[in-house]
């Protein structure tokens, strides 16, 4: 491996690319880039990565072999959400009528609800009269 070649590796290794596509950039086996790079200890462990949080575009610093940040807290990534519920991909979407009081109602995500509130519940499982209906 030419000096030229290992500049470049290290340059490319700098700016967060992988040992596969260094690879098939620089036409050598992948192989070849991983050891060169444990040997001269070049890894993009040492380079700071950042993202800007989707909600208030505070800068995030992101870690190394971990899952990419959108939001900077739980409160970024609530408060988002909520104000963009038009881009909420709701698949689990269920229509039922409540066997009791006969309402239409909808439920995101549980598609065995039956009744469409707790007392609804309430009234057919423990009906008047000392009957239970299990």
């Amino acid at each position: 491996m030419n000096e030229n070649v290992k500049t470049k590796i290290i340059e490319l290794r700098n700016k967060g690319y992988g040992y596969g596509r260094i690879s098939t950039e620089l036409n050598i086996p992948r192989s070849s880039v991983s050891t060169f790079c444990k040997r001269n200890e070049i890894d993009n462990e040492t380079i700071d990565r950042f993202a800007i949080c989707k909600n208030c575009d505070k800068l995030i610093r992101l870690e190394i072999k971990k899952k990419t940040k959108i939001f900077c807290s739980d409160e970024c990534r609530v408060n988002w959400w909520n104000t963009h519920q038009e881009q909420v991909n709701k698949k689990a979407i269920y229509h039922f009528d409540c066997p009791v009081c006969s309402k239409h109602f909808t439920t995101y995500g549980n598609k065995k609800q039956k009744y469409c509130s707790h007392i609804c519940y309430i009234q057919d499982r423990y009906k008047k009269g000392g009957e239970r209906n299990d």
